[in-house]
């Protein structure tokens, strides 16, 4: 990794897709957002977001999971130069 920007997944614009590079919270956001299938290394797309600070809904695989604003601000993603 370390080659394209990193941000949090909120700031991810609709449509785009970025690697998850860091889960910045403590051990029980790690093992909720691991469960869903939001690890390092994941490649997800952002399908939508409700309003400024409502859930932000992405695509993992073939799954769509929905995860609130302050724990979609946790996780850290790089998306490469295009």
């Amino acid at each position: 990794m370390g080659h394209g920007k990193q941000f949090p997944l909120t700031q991810l614009a609709e449509g785009r897709s970025g690697t998850v590079v860091d889960i910045t919270g403590g051990f029980g956001v790690v093992r909720k957002l691991t469960a869903l299938g939001i690890r390092p290394g994941q490649k997800v797309t952002k399908r939508n977001s409700i309003f400024s600070r409502g859930p932000v809904v992405v695509r993992i695989n073939s799954a769509e999971v929905a995860i609130g604003y302050g724990m979609a601000q946790k996780v850290l993603v790089e998306v490469g130069e295009e």
